[in-house]
């Protein structure tokens, strides 16, 4: 997980000094200092938290392998995480200009994904009617891990391959606030979609005010 959310942040820097104009107006994108520092302090302090107060991200099962999936982190959940990745590592909790840095405005979009080649990476945008929003950056794993999977109907038993883990950053504007498809294109070319409804996102912001 630390190395995860190192790479989304080092990510979130280059988005950062690319960025065109500040995206305002969408709630939940732009927590306010005392949201985001609750976050960071429910994190780092890695306890359990009541159900009406878990931070709440955007999951998509995917096959084949057990772990497959697509997952859609909000500014929120960075923070939360990056409480608990710097207590994990007995590193110092997070200020909240880092956290701010690292996680406002944001979306983080990550496939972990299988395959029995390498230079297997997806490719992923959003979209919104007509609308196509391409990834501020992106980092294409380009280590995968060496493993076993189950690739389903017509197998009798696991294969050796690799496990991807592809992340996308997306800065987000007012427009996009409720609502997106993202769009992904797997190994074989094929594209495929999920339909975002970014509602638990607002819900888990206004708990919070």
């Amino acid at each position: 997980m630390w190395k995860t959310l190192f790479v989304i942040c080092v990510l979130l820097g280059v988005a950062f000094a690319f960025a065109q104009t500040p995206n305002a107006g969408a709630d939940w994108l732009h927590s306010s200092d005392a949201v985001i520092t609750k976050a960071i302090d429910d994190g780092f302090a890695k306890k359990k938290l009541p159900k009406d107060k878990l931070y709440h991200q955007i999951r998509n099962w995917l096959k084949p392998g057990l772990d497959a999936q697509m997952e859609v982190l909000p500014p929120l959940f960075c923070a939360l995480q990056s409480g608990q990745d710097a207590y994990a590592n007995l590193l110092p909790k997070p200020t909240v200009e880092s956290a701010k840095q690292s996680c406002d405005g944001h979306i983080t979009v990550i496939f972990v994904h299988y395959s029995q080649s390498l230079n297997a990476n997806w490719r992923c945008v959003l979209q919104r009617g007509e609308q196509v929003l391409q990834p501020t950056a992106r980092r294409l794993d380009t280590n995968p891990k060496v493993t076993t999977f189950y690739p389903g109907f017509g197998y009798t038993q696991d294969v050796a391959g690799y496990r991807y883990v592809d992340i996308f950053l997306f800065d987000l504007s007012s427009e996009w606030e409720s609502t997106a498809t993202v769009t992904f294109s797997d190994e074989s070319g094929a594209h495929k979609s999920f339909d975002l409804d970014f509602s638990v996102f607002t819900k888990d912001f206004n708990s919070r005010q």
